[in-house]
């Protein structure tokens, strides 16, 4: 190998672990394996007694919550309001499915304050809503679950 060839080298390694030392968090969705982008707006998280998971997506979220049983122990949902952003909980919100908002992987349940729901509806051409306890596997798999 010539000099120049180890120098590049060198600096490839280099840059490689720079990059992966100060990045964001590798943390991965716990139901798809996709990387959680922290900034993302469709972050979600499921808490219960055993600590918080991190989701890309409410739909992942509320399949894995829908995947824990029984009911009664459900662990909670938070996730991040369309227009505020702000973290609500599940049963804070109504999920608007059919809407021209997709989230990373596609067509999502996105949750919007229920005194926003018909501006969402308007805005974004939603054609159905639900509440956290109506949101059941099927009602995921028919509104487009990758």
């Amino acid at each position: 190998m010539t000099r120049r060839s180890l120098l590049l080298l060198a600096l490839l390694s280099l840059s490689c672990r720079a990059k992966g030392s100060g990045s964001a968090s590798r943390v991965r969705c716990p139901h798809c394996g996709m990387l959680v982008d922290e900034r993302s707006p469709f972050r979600a998280e499921l808490k219960d007694d055993s600590g918080t998971r991190v989701f890309d997506t409410p739909r992942c979220a509320l399949a894995a919550r829908l995947a824990k049983a029984p009911l009664a122990k459900m662990p909670e949902l938070h996730v991040r309001e369309h227009y505020s952003q702000a973290s609500l909980r599940g049963d804070e919100v109504v999920f608007v499915a059919g809407s021209d908002v997709e989230g990373p992987m596609g067509p999502e349940l996105v949750p919007v304050h229920p005194d926003k729901v018909q501006k969402f509806m308007g805005d974004h051409r939603g054609r159905r809503t639900y509440k956290l306890g109506d949101v059941t596997q099927a009602i995921l798999k028919d509104e487009g679950a990758p």
